[in-house]
């Protein structure tokens, strides 16, 4: 082990071929460091995390995945918290397959030890170490999934809120199910913030991506899309086009129960919902959705509610309760009150007569914040829409697609050949806990 620190620290530093050599002849002696876990925190002190960072990955890996004691769990966090704030991106991207084991590691070593808040902000700074801010990175789904566990919602928007829409596994050691679970978190995280439109947009990313096979992190995603769209919308909205109909197909088989969820929800009736929530409580409350059930009947009562203003200018809350089949008409100027003050609608509530005056919507959208956030949206598309362009012209001329188009050509009928690649496959259940809402 003495000869390895030597190692680590002489080749150590900015030279990349120094750097190629030192990860080879690491990769070699991971029989010695496996063998000298018990004393591996001992030698970890006598190296820099900032200047070593490629041999402090290779030392702190084994010693957190062999890790039997609670204290030696508590100390590979609190390294690994230390290191991740602090490591140079130029080490850790010559070794991205390494770093994302030490953050997935780190990520449940956490969780299980009750330690999830601590890890949050180290992950958040080496998100943008492991790649330009445009890309996704297997360390997204890490954070998420840390903020997910700690109920620290708040904390994920500066990540999720900045949008990324390119990978690259060469550099950040991506798999396609880091993707997958960085959306599925994400998309969790948002439910819990009531920021619907954008959770639906996270779990639409996951269930409409391209795959020959469905996964168990999609199926969820789909549930989930179906319940946040009801609450949201008031029906499921259509996915994208492109969503593989066959995917789709076995997806509405195994989320059966959500589908007649959404068929009961369609009558606009609270008492079938109810009935129809009871009827599959089990499968809801296996799945951890069950909460979002309840939510979204409570989402009926305001959407019927809602409703009643396209028809009427004024109604008493005994009329409301009985279009919309509530029991107790106490509860009527409660409901209302609360749709007032979340813009939900515009009324104004007269208690004297127990009457309430349904009133257009005063927004005119065209306040400094709605044209501010109509300019940002347009900045996104034109981003990304250079973007697509940049990417349809590299492909094209990329040797691995005219190789690929040669193959197609020659294939019986001029069908395509294997046109499918590693990261449009997710056959692998997320085994990491789904959440419960």
């Amino acid at each position: 082990m003495n000869a390895i620190i030597q190692m680590i620290q002489n080749l150590s530093g900015k030279d990349e071929k120094q750097l190629l050599q030192l990860k080879k002849q690491l990769g070699t002696s991971q029989d010695i460091i496996m063998s000298s876990v018990e004393v591996l925190p001992s030698f970890l002190q006598q190296i820099e995390p900032a200047k070593h960072t490629m041999g402090y990955v290779f030392l702190l890996l084994p010693m957190g995945a062999l890790a039997k004691t609670d204290e030696v769990v508590t100390l590979f966090v609190r390294l690994s918290v230390q290191f991740l704030v602090v490591c140079n991106s130029q080490q850790i991207r010559l070794i991205p397959a390494k770093f994302r084991q030490l953050c997935d590691l780190l990520t449940t070593k956490a969780i299980k030890a009750g330690l999830a808040l601590s890890i949050i902000k180290p992950l958040q700074s080496c998100i943008w170490k492991v790649a330009p801010g445009d890309q996704v990175t297997p360390q997204h789904a890490c954070f998420a999934r840390a903020v997910l566990k700690a109920k620290a919602y708040k904390y994920a928007l500066p990540v999720l809120d900045k949008y990324v829409y390119e990978v690259n596994p060469e550099m950040t050691g991506l798999k396609g199910e880091d993707v997958r679970l960085y959306f599925y978190y994400g998309g969790m995280i948002y439910t819990g913030l009531k920021q619907f439109q954008k959770a639906l947009e996270f779990f639409e990313m996951v269930v409409s991506a391209p795959a020959i096979v469905g996964s168990k992190i999609m199926s969820e995603a789909y549930k989930k899309y179906i319940l946040v769209s009801l609450i949201h919308f008031g029906e499921v909205k259509s996915l994208p086009k492109y969503t593989n109909p066959t995917v789709l197909r076995l997806f509405k088989v195994i989320a059966k129960p959500y589908e007649e969820f959404s068929t009961s929800y369609e009558t606009r009736s609270v008492k079938d919902l109810h009935s129809c929530a009871s009827n599959h409580s089990k499968e809801f409350l296996q799945d951890g959705n069950f909460g979002l059930v309840k939510q979204a009947i409570e989402a009926l009562n305001n959407q019927n509610i809602q409703r009643l203003t396209k028809t009427y200018l004024t109604l008493s809350f005994d009329d409301i309760a009985s279009k919309i089949s509530l029991d107790d008409p106490s509860q009527v100027e409660a409901r209302v009150f609360s749709m007032i003050r979340t813009g939900k609608v515009f009324a104004s509530i007269n208690q004297k007569d127990g009457m309430i005056a349904f009133e257009e919507s005063p927004d005119n959208f065209n306040s400094d914040l709605t044209l501010a956030e109509f300019e940002k949206n347009i900045k996104q598309t034109i981003a990304l829409n250079e973007f697509v362009n940049k990417t349809d012209d590299e492909i094209a001329l990329s040797e691995r697609y005219i190789r690929q188009q040669l193959l197609s050509e020659k294939s019986p009928g001029g069908g395509p050949g294997r046109g499918f690649d590693a990261m449009d496959v997710s056959a692998t259940p997320d085994a990491q806990g789904m959440g419960h809402f």
